[in-house]
């Protein structure tokens, strides 16, 4: 998880901003009305761990790998441009996608655990969302991976 580490000081400056009295950061990352899995396929669901909490802003299909994520009000399906180890149920922990005119990088702590059954969970990780222009803003995340 050292990738997550080396994330740590990117998202301390995120989060200084409301401890300073400054207005928080505004996330560049909205969130994904309710998805449908067809039948027979998996998918990896990431919230939002930090300002609104909960939020659903990244879901990741495999067979093609893509992942969906709604940005400045529009839903745009990110192709996989590369993947590392570990992999779970088809997902691997450390990937990128690009399209659209951003990157996103994700570095997952995947956790098979026994209480989801045909699913694993991910207890951490961050998702970086790089623009055009260069700009990283850096997402602490949570989620789970299901099948249907």
């Amino acid at each position: 998880m050292s990738g997550i580490r080396g994330v740590a000081a990117m998202m301390l400056g995120l989060l200084a901003a409301p401890l300073s009295g400054a207005e928080p950061p505004v996330l560049p990352l909205g969130e994904l009305p309710v998805q449908t899995l067809p039948a027979g396929r998996c998918a990896l669901f990431l919230w939002d761990r930090q300002g609104d909490a909960g939020r659903r802003i990244v879901m990741v299909t495999n067979g093609p790998s893509q992942a969906r994520v709604r940005i400045g009000g529009k839903v745009a399906d990110l192709p996989q441009v590369s993947a590392g180890e570990p992999v779970l149920l088809g997902f691997a922990a450390r990937a990128r996608y690009a399209g659209a005119g951003v990157t996103l990088d994700l570095d997952l702590a995947l956790d098979p655990d026994a209480s989801v059954t045909g699913g694993a969970m991910i207890r951490e990780g961050a998702a970086a969302l790089t623009g055009a222009d260069g700009a990283t803003v850096v997402v602490p995340v949570a989620g789970l991976i299901g099948c249907r």
